[in-house]
């Protein structure tokens, strides 16, 4: 199987977490959690990129949102301790089936 498809996404902590931003702001976050999902930790690069001309501006709000790692690469720290759950836990059931064959 490939990389795992889907994620688990809390509506009511995740509403929580945007009241403050307008529709821009949680349009432009939530592109980058999927652009998080799909291709790891993102260099600011890739994130100017993304947000384009309106960088500036939307990336001074949506920054609080993302860790800056070792390498100098953004990642959402939620996102990323979602992801390594659902992989475990789909490993666990990987494991579960293969003991009873």
């Amino acid at each position: 199987m490939g990389k795992d498809p889907a994620f688990l996404f809390y509506t009511a902590d995740f509403n929580e977490g945007t009241q403050d931003f307008t529709n821009e702001e949680v349009g432009a976050y939530l592109r980058l959690l999927l652009f998080q999902f799909s291709r790891g930790h993102l260099p600011l690069d890739s994130i100017q990129r993304r947000l384009g001309s309106d960088f500036e501006r939307l990336w001074s709000v949506l920054s609080m949102k993302f860790i800056e790692d070792s390498n100098g690469n953004f990642y959402n720290e939620r996102l990323q301790t979602e992801q390594i759950k659902r992989s475990s836990y789909c490993d666990s059931r990987k494991t579960n089936k293969l003991r009873k064959i």
